[in-house]
């Protein structure tokens, strides 16, 4: 399992070359997941599995371009519909292994961006019909942008990105992981500190 680790990491590194925000957005979002699954009382082997998946799962914007990933300003709508089929992209890249692990990273590439109320995209899941990894997933994968620095943005206040959080439960998120996200609150803003290499320890 080391050495499977080790290899899952360095494979989000070719990520990062790609795009460096999304190289470090990756490593913090591990973070969280498994703070943020460890609340509801989960097994210790499902909470480490979505760890290790989570730096897989953006792994279709390796076929994205240059140009947009790693533009200043706002996106097009051309462009937006480009960043988002890096879900697809993933899913194809993930698709068809029977190893638990590869199996959730294509669960959650395909389920991170669906929303609680049926809004988001995707398959058009809503409710209990997205899978769990997608529901934790989506928590962290929203909150981490505003709370981080961008080329076209500065951070917002880390209390100002949990609110947001906070705000969408019912709609945007599911208010289980919702409640395990502010739950898990003072774990997670401690990651905002810490180095990328330490993201990865845990």
């Amino acid at each position: 399992m080391v050495r499977e680790e080790q290899l899952i990491w360095r494979l989000s590194r070719a990520i990062e070359t790609r795009d460096r925000a999304t190289g470090e957005h990756i490593s913090r979002l591990a973070a969280i997941e498994k703070i943020i699954a460890q609340q509801p009382g989960l097994d210790k082997n499902y909470c480490h599995t979505p760890y290790l998946a989570k730096p897989l799962h953006d792994a279709g914007k390796i076929g994205g371009s240059d140009a947009v990933l790693n533009k200043p300003g706002k996106l097009t709508r051309e462009e937006r519909k480009e960043i988002e089929r890096h879900t697809e992209i993933a899913a194809n890249i993930l698709q068809g292994d029977e190893n638990d692990l590869i199996r959730m990273a294509h669960e959650i590439a395909l389920s991170h961006h669906e929303k609680w109320d049926g809004t988001g995209h995707g398959r058009g899941l809503a409710g209990q019909d997205i899978p769990l990894s997608g529901r934790i997933a989506a928590v962290p994968d929203v909150f981490d942008v505003p709370c981080s620095d961008r080329a076209h943005k500065d951070a917002w206040p880390f209390d100002d990105a949990v609110e947001e959080v906070l705000q969408h439960s019912g709609t945007h998120f599911d208010p289980k992981c919702v409640s395990a996200f502010k739950a898990g609150n003072a774990e997670i803003r401690k990651l905002y500190t810490a180095q990328p290499a330490a993201l990865q320890e845990a």
